[in-house]
């Protein structure tokens, strides 16, 4: 089994505008036993509810980090895969919301979903991987290039709906007011209907079984595995090759210093022109596990 040498992860909450922290953030990570590593990213529910103090999506995100502390690390022949965990994880939380938020559970779809991406390591030098919608797993191989080892599965989701909001934005509209128009309220609700339909996410739902990345590869090659949320992926990218950007840049610099330059870009961007985005900055998140 590859030892890991070292693990650096950091997770940031959003600023609504700049200078403006998110009302609370919706992503977060989870490691059990150098086993299992996580990071999960809560999608902002269409529905608000107070779940302990919290939103629907952080209250998911910090559901499934507990969940992760509680999986099984050692099994007799090792073939407890990041997969089953993912599904273990979302069938506990649809028993979980129904016998304990009943009127959340009703939400369907609407209700909370996270996207999320997981490593296992195995003893024979391999790992196992899962993701839903739109976190990523990176190999920094010791040659220096990149493998992005899952896709981005929400491109093309909203197949153009959202290009007059973004037109908008260029003329300068503040996002609030673009993201309270009903127009787009209700382009925002239809996209939600894809959970686990076009995309997957962890909200419960049978169906993520069908829309699930999931694999396993060996760690011949591999000087590290990088875990992100899309808050991590730099806008001077396209989301597919920025998160192997990020994902080098993370390993050479550390994942804070990273976060604290990718925080400059933004902050020197305030009126939304240069990077067209409806908040200032997303929750961020991100992992690096380097190996021996």
């Amino acid at each position: 089994m590859r030892k890991i040498r070292s693990l650096d992860a950091f997770t940031h909450q959003g600023f609504s505008k700049a200078g403006t922290p998110n009302k609370g953030s919706e992503d977060t990570f989870a490691v059990r036993d150098n086993s299992f590593f996580a990071v999960i990213d809560g999608a902002t529910s269409m529905v608000d509810h107070n779940m302990n103090g919290l939103t629907p999506a952080a209250y998911l995100a910090r559901f499934i980090a507990e969940q992760i502390g509680t999986l099984p690390t050692v099994t007799g022949d090792d073939v407890y895969t990041a997969r089953q965990a993912f599904l273990r994880i979302n069938f506990e939380f649809r028993l979980h919301l129904w016998s304990r938020w009943a009127q959340v559970a009703r939400e369907g779809k609407y209700g909370p979903s996270a996207a999320a991406a997981m490593v296992k390591l195995h003893k024979d030098g391999t790992y196992s991987y899962a993701q839903v919608a739109d976190c990523f797993i990176v190999e920094v191989r010791k040659d220096g290039t990149c493998v992005l080892v899952t896709p981005d599965q929400l491109v093309g989701v909203d197949n153009g709906s959202m290009a007059e909001a973004r037109q908008r934005l260029r003329d300068g509209v503040p996002p609030e007011e673009i993201l309270a128009d009903p127009k787009v309220r209700a382009i925002l609700k239809e996209n939600r209907l894809k959970n686990n339909v076009v995309f997957g996410v962890l909200n419960g739902e049978d169906d993520v079984k069908n829309l699930l990345c999931h694999g396993r590869r060996s760690l011949d090659g591999v000087a590290a595995l990088v875990i992100m949320s899309d808050g991590m992926v730099p806008p001077t990218a396209g989301r597919e090759s920025g998160a192997e950007m990020a994902a080098r840049a993370m390993v050479d610099m550390g994942v804070s210093a990273y976060w604290r330059m990718l925080k400059s870009l933004y902050d020197a961007d305030p009126d939304f022109r240069k990077y067209l985005r409806f908040k200032h900055m997303d929750d961020a998140t991100g992992m690096v596990i380097t190996l021996d």
